[in-house]
């Protein structure tokens, strides 16, 4: 709402802002009250519970100690006994809070570690000269049932350009990602020179064909190795050549150490 705020003005959403903000910030001040309770609880709760035990072992020692059934060593032995027992539990119960955080955060971590890990199998690319494109009958969805691309068929010949237009969600950037293997087609096929990519390695498919997304993303490093990520051997005249066809020569000259200027997250210390 803060980066978007002239969005906010402009449309004089300003109390509806504030308003959702304060709900959210109410159900989470409300949410942090019953943590702190149950935090706060807890502790006295258990150490009660040891108060008890130890009241408990005192009466009915005491008790067999006057019978002769047991010596007062034992009993004190038992409340010692008890003591170190019921320490862990307390301190346990001392930082639930903290651990119900724990285990909310370890979902979420380990959700993410147990995503599964493209398959990198599959041969190698056969690259020359020429490279024709052909979409064959391909149908993808991303939800089953609801198909994005239904028998699309197109073929782009080497060093023609085929630029695809449509309305927004008609499936172009779709394209593009089932020609890079983000997604894998349901039926039909896509061939690079009669190659049917699906025999080939990710890895060896993307080293081969360059793309420009639709976001562009700027890391936090020099103009430098931005310029280098997609080929991190590039020699200067290469690295020059690419500067002069995205046509940024003039706004590198500008920044105060040209190619060597660090650039912030997403580039937001350039226009």
């Amino acid at each position: 709402m803060v980066a978007g705020y002239r969005t906010v003005v402009a449309y004089n959403h300003q109390d509806i802002t504030v308003a959702d903000f304060c709900a959210t910030a109410d159900s989470l001040t409300k949410a942090g009250i019953k943590t702190d309770v149950f935090s706060g609880v807890m502790g006295p709760v258990m150490n009660c519970i040891g108060n008890i035990g130890f009241i408990i072992i005192a009466v009915f020692g005491g008790y067999f100690s006057m019978k002769g059934l047991i010596s007062v060593g034992v009993v004190s032995a038992f409340i010692v006994y008890a003591k170190q027992f019921s320490r862990p539990i307390n301190e346990i119960a001392q930082i639930y809070g903290q651990l119900q955080t724990a285990v909310a955060g370890a979902e979420r971590v380990f959700a993410v570690l147990d995503e599964e890990t493209e398959d990198k199998s599959g041969g190698t690319l056969e690259t020359g000269e020429k490279a024709a494109v052909t979409f064959q009958n391909v149908c993808f969805s991303y939800e089953a049932g609801t198909p994005v691309i239904r028998d699309f068929t197109l073929a782009v010949p080497n060093g023609k350009k085929v630029a695809l237009v449509g309305a927004t969600g008609s499936g172009k950037t779709t394209i593009v990602n089932l020609l890079m293997r983000f997604y894998d087609i349901e039926s039909g096929e896509i061939r690079i020179n009669g190659q049917d990519i699906r025999d080939v390695s990710r890895e060896s498919l993307r080293r081969n064909i360059a793309i420009v997304p639709q976001d562009t993303v700027l890391f936090s490093d020099t103009v430098r190795n931005n310029l280098k990520y997609g080929n991190n051997s590039a020699a200067e005249e290469q690295l020059t050549a690419a500067v002069e066809m995205s046509q940024c020569r003039d706004i590198i000259g500008l920044l105060p150490q040209g190619y060597d200027t660090v650039l912030t997250g997403f580039g937001e210390n350039i226009s």
